[in-house]
């Protein structure tokens, strides 16, 4: 039997003035002995609320969703909800040993999507800048390529010199790096799903752990006064470029790439009828 420790548990009112409190009530194990699922108790409901778990390998945030592997609603609360019972997801032990839960006052989104592609919005901002030890790491799909930009911005219009972009032009998929001065590319497949990780001057397929581009296949003479991180990163800034994303996870900082900090974690839902990015 493996002995393990609900290492974190606890809770936070997200979005309102109220408090509300959510505790476990008690740890409930199978014929094993294995942690199968916990009671919760609730205390403080005045209106509609949301329960959430939020759990993964590692913790994130403590008052907030963010920077949780997976983050799953339990139930919509009311005043007369007193208690909750969860599961506890699959891989306890294993490659689950943080969880913790909340309160929300209203919930973040209505449903996940599978993807966000071209057609769903328009751009979308990111609301962060680059930086010379940012590393991202994404799933993406190319539907038509034309020389614009799926990833990144272009603070310039279409000026090479300042861009920091993941765009497609012919057979070849090209990563501007200001921080590098320089331009990387890989050859690619449109309607073809990639898994890649984007770092300070190369390329890397993220299933096989292969570097596709290592290194520049054409420098800039950038201006001695150029700032890596003056616009903020989109997805589908320049429309000659269409695809769909899946994913898109935020990291720093490259200069130690065994020691990566996971900063956001962008996943496609809908609220509202409209798709967009939950961070």
């Amino acid at each position: 039997m493996k002995k393990l420790v609900l290492a974190v548990a606890g809770a936070a009112m997200l979005g309102a003035f109220a408090v509300p409190t959510v505790s476990i009530d008690a740890i409930n194990r199978d014929g094993g002995g294995e942690v199968a699922s916990v009671d919760l108790a609730i205390d403080g409901v005045d209106d509609e609320a949301y329960l959430f778990a939020a759990y993964g390998l590692g913790a994130g945030s403590a008052d907030s969703l963010s920077g949780w592997d997976t983050v799953e609603q339990i139930a919509v609360l009311s005043s007369s909800d007193t208690t909750a019972n969860f599961t506890v997801p699959s891989g306890w032990g294993t490659t689950v040993f943080n969880m913790r839960f909340f309160i929300a006052s209203e919930k973040p989104y209505d449903s996940a999507l599978d993807y966000i592609e071209t057609s769903d919005s328009a751009t979308i901002y990111l609301g962060f800048t680059a930086g010379p030890n940012m590393v991202s790491r994404m799933k993406f799909r190319y539907t038509y390529n034309n020389g614009g930009a799926l990833y990144g911005y272009v603070p310039n219009g279409s000026d090479d010199y300042n861009d920091y972009r993941l765009f497609s032009y012919g057979n070849a998929v090209f990563f501007d790096i200001p921080p590098a001065n320089s331009r990387i590319s890989c050859a690619f497949s449109l309607n073809t799903d990639y898994e890649w990780e984007l770092g300070n001057n190369y390329i890397k397929d993220l299933a096989s752990g292969d570097m596709l581009a290592l290194g520049a296949v054409q420098t800039f003479s950038r201006p001695a006064t150029l700032d890596p991180a003056v616009s903020e990163m989109m997805l589908f800034g320049i429309a000659d470029d269409r695809g769909r994303v899946y994913w898109l996870d935020i990291y720093d900082n490259d200069a130690d790439p065994d020691d990566l900090q996971l900063v956001h974690k962008f996943r496609p839902v809908l609220k509202n009828g409209v798709a967009g990015l939950y961070d």
